[in-house]
């Protein structure tokens, strides 16, 4: 363990703060002529003139836009070759969006419609051209009767890993005092169904939440979620339950991830090298949680991962926070006080490397809202703040993105490194700035890079721990961390010249990642109303 501490300590200080040497190439689109602001993204594939995507508008968001989506087809150079706006309808009314998705190639746009005089809602698909044309008629793949407006169906769909699959979610509201149940079924590239499963989680639905779900390439789904356990005790006791179904077998079992006797706090899982799966999250020995968080005060994070096949775990692993990770995130006499003193962090991804290594990334997220809460969805591949929990219309909302903890495991998950990126965001109830607060991640062989926006105030300030939040994209830079592979860690401040033209505000929570080493990026003008598009490719240096 000594060992460990010893490179912790070695490799976690900032050498130096860069001015304009980038690690990446940016190409912009011309600039902001389009006069919409994305709300949220998908990429639905290349071909050879370019780079294809479809936004949904923010005021189509809040119902005050005219369109369902808007398709992009960017080039190489970062220009929008192709923009068209997509309207689709059904019944004669115009359908809400929800995903477009890619599936060997061929291009789908999911959408619902709520029929509100027969109590229907409907998930409904189109087709969409390499040009953003997109069919008239919509397919119909799944009708629910939502009980005359007493219960609410939800639509959620996720791509396999492979690409070949789609799987979709249907949430319907449970009465009080019933188990939480899902209806899953998968279509193919063609969108034909090919399974659907009932899936009782085994819990009372009010005791049921954070529930995510996936579909790995051996056609095993995954439903993790975190459940609150019965009983008086305070502060409550909450575990977290992974049901796997295999779709070829139709069986369905059950694994509660567990490190050691500890608390398991923002647990996330993933699909290892071999088909198996991977969970990781974070420990802690007591049950003590900020009043914030419902991820509580841990002590590390811990890796385990769950043979399909034998129904066991094959390798766990648990790693505690170091005094030098704690030390750039809390005061000395805490991070040498032995206690756990780090709350509200969640593993946002688990990243396999091409040699078989294991990243984590572990940022600290939270929400605080003092009114009524309403429910705001706002997605990106790239986004890690919640912008999926429910938030406040009105009044006071806070949302917080703190200290991006990254872990660098062996193939074996033994602990290479920690290291610790100062990202400190605070958005407050003005949701069109929410687009700012988040990261653009990228990884060029093992070096890895970590694009956002932080407080112009930073740069004066000598101490990490001590950063300020950015409130505000008006009074931001763009920073770039890179992490190579030895753990070291440097930060250089980006865009220089369009930011002192107040001109590229970057949104890094409504671009895109394509692959490891490329982004689409979004970025607004200094009043926030529009939007310019561009490439970005991290480089080596």
């Amino acid at each position: 363990m000594c060992k460990i501490y010893c490179i912790a300590l070695l490799v976690f200080a900032f050498h130096g703060l860069v001015l304009g040497q980038e690690n990446f190439d940016v190409k912009w689109s011309q600039e902001f002529n389009n006069g919409k602001l994305l709300f949220q993204a998908d990429y639905i594939g290349q071909d050879n003139k370019g780079y294809m995507t479809i936004s949904e508008n923010l005021h189509s968001q809040l119902s005050m836009g005219d369109q369902t989506a808007m398709f992009n087809k960017i080039n190489s150079q970062g220009k929008i070759i192709v923009q068209t706006n997509l309207i689709i309808r059904f019944q004669d009314n115009q359908v809400a969006y929800l995903k477009a998705v890619s599936l060997k190639g061929k291009k789908y746009l999911f959408s619902t419609f709520w029929d509100k005089k027969a109590n229907d809602k409907y998930l409904l698909a189109s087709t969409i051209s390499n040009e953003g044309i997109v069919e008239a008629s919509p397919k119909v793949l799944f009708k629910s009767h939502v009980d005359n407006g007493k219960r609410k169906t939800d639509f959620k769909l996720n791509v396999s890993k492979d690409s070949s699959k789609v799987v979709v979610q249907i949430d319907d509201e449970e009465d009080k005092g019933q188990n939480k149940k899902f209806v899953y079924v998968v279509f193919d590239d063609q969108l034909k169904e090919v399974w659907s499963v009932n899936l009782d989680c085994s819990y009372l639905a009010d005791n049921y939440f954070d529930k995510e779900f996936f579909l790995t390439s051996k056609n095993v789904l995954g439903v993790l979620g975190r459940v609150r356990k019965d009983g008086g005790e305070k502060p409550r006791v909450f575990f977290y339950s992974l049901k796997i179904h295999q779709f070829e077998t139709k069986k369905t079992e059950e694994y509660l991830p567990q490190s050691g006797s500890s608390f398991l706090w923002g647990v996330k899982a993933e699909e290892s090298e071999d088909g198996n799966l991977l969970v990781g999250g974070l420990y802690g020995k007591e049950n003590k949680r900020d009043m914030y968080s419902v991820d509580g005060y841990a002590e590390g994070v811990f890796l385990t991962k769950y043979d399909l096949a034998s129904k066991k775990v094959v390798l766990q692993k648990q790693y505690p926070f170091t005094p030098a990770l704690k030390g750039n995130i809390v005061n000395e006499e805490k991070a040498n006080s032995g206690a756990a003193v780090l709350w509200g962090y969640k593993v946002d991804k688990i990243i396999l490397r091409k040699d078989g290594s294991i990243l984590m990334l572990v940022p600290k997220q939270y929400l605080w809202a003092d009114t009524p809460p309403i429910k705001i969805s706002m997605r990106s591949p790239s986004i890690c703040v919640p912008y999926s929990q429910e938030a406040s219309a009105n009044g006071r909302n806070f949302f917080y993105l703190k200290d991006l903890i990254v872990v660098s495991l062996t193939p074996k998950a033994e602990l290479e490194w920690f290291n610790c990126v100062p990202m400190r965001f605070q958005a407050s109830n003005d949701i069109t700035h929410l687009r700012f607060f988040s990261y653009i991640f990228g990884m060029v062989d093992k070096d890895l890079y970590f694009v956002y926006n932080e407080s112009d105030e930073n740069v004066k300030i000598p101490l990490v721990k001590d950063y300020r939040a950015i409130g505000d994209p008006r009074g931001d830079y763009t920073s770039s961390v890179k992490i190579d592979k030895l753990g070291k860690m440097t930060k250089t401040r980006v865009l220089v010249n369009d930011n002192k033209k107040n001109m590229t505000h970057l949104e890094p929570a409504v671009s895109l990642q394509i692959t490891r080493d490329f982004c689409i990026v979004s970025s607004s003008d200094v009043n926030v109303k529009q939007t310019k598009i561009g490439v970005l490719k991290f480089k080596q240096k």
